[in-house]
């Protein structure tokens, strides 16, 4: 796989023609997953290249920043997930106000079919594009009977009783429901950062933590979670405390991720951890030996909740493998 930044940077690129997906991917859902799948198998099918076109920021944040949601990725989460489809491009193109002004046409013409030699075009059937959103599906429609280029339009993957959306996951991890999350995501949610140096707290009472300084733009609802990394190779349970602390008078939320069976200090390190479950929620304990108590049972519940997943090779844990970066979930 390529990175390309900007369509200036795919000039030249290929000679064949391209088979693109195009969208916003936050997440790399479900919903996205059978857009992106489409897409490689029919490149590779019809011996073309394999393209995936999106866009940072969010658009909204652009055109509309006071609407403008909290992402459910970093670029560079989204860029893992992207990979791990195998295109053979993944272009990314920097939306600016300049850029939301072009015509829908102008952006047919100029970059899919002019830079992008596009041949195939894969979309949601909620895709807008071009000024004022004024490019839809109906658009690409018309143009695909002109017989510009093939157009593809994949319907909504439903899970449960609703679609599978950014939107939906977005709720349902504010919500804490991780459960939901997962299930529409396909793998769990990850949060990711620096480990940065703390109190030592958890270290006295013997649960050593690392402290997060996460470049999530959205985090769960207060409370306790259960998740694993992935260390030197090893799957590794971790409980993650996300919120304040009443217990010692932190009103400021902290992510503190107690990593169960390793020892070691991560600080200055990145880390990645993949949500699951929420255990529960905020407690304020009755001193250090309460809080303590409190504690060990919520590792002894992930401990045992993770290890039944570790232990199922058809589970999550083992699909979130592909999306980590080589090396593991630590770097």
């Amino acid at each position: 796989m390529r990175f390309v930044r900007g369509f200036e940077g795919f000039c030249g690129s290929v000679s064949s023609g391209t088979v693109v997906a195009m969208g916003n991917f936050d997440g790399v859902h479900l919903g996205h997953a059978q857009i992106l799948s489409n897409v490689v198998n029919s490149a590779r099918a019809s011996g073309l290249k394999s393209c995936i076109l999106s866009f940072h920021p969010h658009p909204l944040r652009v055109v509309a920043p006071e609407r403008a949601p909290g992402m459910l990725q970093t670029i560079e989460e989204k860029l893992i997930s992207l990979s791990a489809y195998e295109p053979d491009f993944v272009l990314v193109v920097p939306f600016s106000w300049e850029f939301s002004q072009t015509p829908a046409p102008d952006f047919v013409d100029k970059y899919l079919l002019g830079l992008l030699d596009c041949r195939e075009l894969h979309v949601g059937a909620d895709a807008r594009f071009g000024r004022k959103r004024e490019g839809d599906v109906s658009m690409l429609r018309r143009l695909s009977s002109g017989g510009m280029f093939r157009l593809s339009v994949t319907e909504d993957v439903q899970v449960g009783e609703h679609r599978v959306s950014s939107s939906r996951i977005r709720r349902s991890i504010l919500d804490g429901d991780m459960a939901d999350a997962v299930a529409c995501l396909g793998r769990p949610w990850t949060i990711a950062g620096e480990v940065v140096h703390g109190a030592g707290r958890g270290r006295k009472m013997g649960f050593p933590t690392a402290n997060i300084a996460a470049d999530n733009s959205i985090l769960p609802s207060a409370g306790v979670y259960s998740g694993f990394s992935r260390i030197d190779s090893r799957f590794l349970p971790v409980a993650v405390h996300i919120g304040p602390i009443p217990t010692f008078g932190v009103k400021n939320p902290v992510v503190e991720a107690h990593i169960d069976g390793f020892e070691g200090d991560l600080a200055g390190r990145r880390l990645r951890v993949h949500l699951v479950s929420r255990v529960r929620g905020i407690r304020c304990f009755d001193g250090t030996r309460e809080l303590v108590a409190g504690i060990s049972a919520d590792v002894d519940a992930v401990r045992s909740q993770v290890l039944e997943l570790l232990d199922n090779r058809a589970s999550i844990a083992y699909k979130v493998a592909r999306f980590d970066p080589e090396g593991g979930d630590c770097w």
